[in-house]
C-alpha cells in the first residue's frame, strides 16, 4: 500500500531514520503499529462502556463524586 508523506513529515522521517540509524519503512511500521494498538484499546474502552450503559451498570454523578471523597479523605 503506498502511503504518500507531505514533505514536512517524510523530512522528520528521515531525520529519526538518520540519528536512529534504522530504516524509514520500520520507524513507519512501528508507529503505524503503536497507533493502531492505541485506537484499539480506545474503541473497546468505549464498547465497554456503552456494554455497561446497555446493561444498566451506571452511577449518578452524585454517587461517583461521594465515592472519591470518601476515597481521598482515607488518604
Amino acid at each position: 500500500m503506498p502511503l504518500h508523506l507531505t514533505p514536512e513529515l517524510e523530512q522528520r522521517l528521515e531525520q529519526v531514520a538518520a540519528q536512529t540509524g534504522r530504516a524509514r519503512e520500520e520507524l513507519a511500521h512501528e508507529v503505524l503499529d503503536r497507533f493502531l494498538t492505541e485506537q484499539e484499546e480506545i474503541l473497546a474502552a468505549i464498547k465497554e462502556g456503552d456494554d455497561d450503559i446497555a446493561a444498566g451498570r451506571v452511577l449518578a454523578h452524585e454517587e461517583v463524586v461521594a465515592r472519591f471523597e470518601k476515597r481521598f479523605s482515607k488518604a
